[in-house]
């Protein structure tokens, strides 16, 4: 889930804005203390088109057709998903999401001393996933110098307190909807709705690339850019990689399920 949550941290910010040009973006990304090893993320734009690789896991997203390819490197696989049918298996998992936690509840009025300390942290876990903050808000603070440009920084507070710093560069531009990533991210695996919220938050002020994320709650993750290049991509890039065999996207979950 953690890595996905990363992903999530420049694919929620990719604004829609005229004038765009194709980027390559490095940044390096933490999760965890300081004291956690770093890892590299490579993110490519072209037009509304998105590629995202962070180890094993690539992710192009094209919210032109409405469509997500999620690529294994290691199986030399890929499968192709409408954003809809995302939204609907997210729908479908934080309903029973809430059924459990119902469940849960009910089943500790009648269990026994040392049944319930298991079930605590299970409940524990599963509510992490469901919390929200109360409230919301965003404020502008200052502008920073990242991996060369000048970027606009933005403090989110959750219930009255600083939970996520984040920084924007105006001059680089991006053709990307956002809100359609933001289904795709949210869709792709269990988030906490705490950063959905965050998130959600700071696209309706911020614009242009995301330089850099600082999370803070519910759980502790950063992210740098590096190093931003400007070139013409190709779009084979953005395609079914050569020699890879195509999985059916329902059977993948089929299987999923079963295992």
């Amino acid at each position: 889930m953690i890595s996905f949550v990363l992903c999530a941290f420049v694919l929620l910010v990719a604004l829609t804005e005229a004038h765009t040009a194709d980027y390559v973006v490095h940044a390096v990304v933490t999760r965890g203390g300081k004291e956690e090893k770093p890892t590299n993320e490579v993110t490519y734009f072209k037009n509304e088109k998105l590629r995202y690789e962070l180890g094993n896991i690539v992710i192009i997203a094209d919210t032109k057709r409405n469509e997500v390819m999620l690529i294994s490197n290691s199986r030399r696989e890929y499968t192709v998903v409408k954003i809809e049918r995302l939204q609907q298996l997210a729908d479908g998992w934080r309903k029973k999401l809430e059924e459990q936690l119902k469940a849960l509840e009910e089943q500790m009025k009648e269990a026994k001393p040392e049944e319930k300390q298991k079930m605590m942290q299970v409940l524990m876990m599963l509510s992490f996933l469901n919390q929200r903050f109360k409230s919301v808000s965003v404020e502008e603070g200052g502008v920073d110098k990242i991996a060369g440009y000048r970027s606009k920084r933005f403090c989110v507070h959750g219930d009255g307190k600083l939970v996520a710093e984040l920084w924007f560069c105006d001059a680089l531009k991006i053709g990307v909807d956002v809100n359609k990533l933001i289904d795709i991210v949210f869709s792709i695996t269990p988030t906490p709705l705490m950063v959905r919220q965050v998130y959600e938050a700071v696209v309706k002020k911020a614009s242009g690339l995301p330089m850099r994320q600082e999370l803070y709650v519910p759980m502790r993750m950063s992210r740098r850019v590096t190093k931003v290049e400007k070139r013409t991509l190709p779009g084979s890039l953005f395609e079914p990689p050569k020699g890879f065999t195509k999985v059916d996207f329902e059977k993948l979950i089929q299987s999923a399920i079963v295992k």
